[in-house]
């Protein structure tokens, strides 16, 4: 069996599976950009085109919109579109006029995957969408992701990148609960920096394994069709 990230493989071994390969997810290839492992991206300081993707759970809104807020003051006068993955129209109805307000614009891609190719030219994504973050990352862009569950987790945990969870668990009168993460926009601005800073090696690396794991996932498809 072909794994997407590291925690899959080890739930399986850890199960007695131990026929499994460790493949990455199919998203991660674009082929016009294997084999790249040089950032060669214009940097955070000359950013001109920004893409937020939107979040999967609802409870997340308010995050999204602080995110928001936060990448226009960050960023000054950078082109910023807010990526709307599916279509949750009565959440659309509060935060469309504040994408106004904040000179961001509103796009719905749901329905056709080629609404992703508003990501194509994007300098930089920041989001919650894991596959936007994928998608990124396969054409060797910028992506911070802001982890709604486990997929993302598992992915940045595989790929070396910022792990920045939406929800933290804290025990409460004997029992776990879920909180929103309040300092997210800290651990966002923080990853950003320390991308700058480190000369954007932590993507370097994710690209360098993506290339790896391309390798698994060949010898993979070539051992599935001697089978069938």
């Amino acid at each position: 069996m072909g794994c997407r990230d590291i925690a899959t493989v080890n739930v399986l071994r850890n199960n007695g599976y131990d026929n499994i390969a460790m493949t990455g997810c199919p998203a991660w290839y674009d082929l016009e950009h294997i084999g790249i492992t040089r950032y060669t991206g214009k940097g955070l300081t000359s950013c001109r085109k920004i893409c937020i993707s939107d979040c999967g759970n609802m409870a997340n809104w308010g995050l999204a919109v602080e995110l928001t807020q936060f990448v226009r003051r960050f960023f000054g006068n950078c082109e910023i579109y807010f990526v709307c993955h599916r279509g949750f129209p009565d959440a659309r109805l509060g935060i469309e006029p504040i994408m106004k307000e904040l000179n961001v614009h509103f796009m719905d891609i749901s329905g056709s995957d080629e609404g992703f190719k508003v990501y194509d030219d994007c300098d930089l994504h920041i989001g919650f969408r894991v596959h936007a973050h994928i998608y990124n990352l396969s054409r060797r862009n910028l992506s911070i992701l802001l982890e709604e569950d486990a997929r993302g987790s598992s992915l940045n945990e595989t790929l070396g990148l910022p792990e920045i969870k939406t929800k933290y668990l804290q025990v409460e009168k004997g029992a776990l609960q879920y909180h929103i993460n309040d300092k997210i926009i800290y651990q966002v601005e923080d990853a950003l920096l320390n991308l700058a800073e480190n000369h954007y090696c932590s993507m370097e690396n994710a690209y360098r394994m993506m290339n790896q794991y391309f390798e698994n996932m060949k010898r993979h498809i070539l051992s599935i069709k001697d089978i069938i």
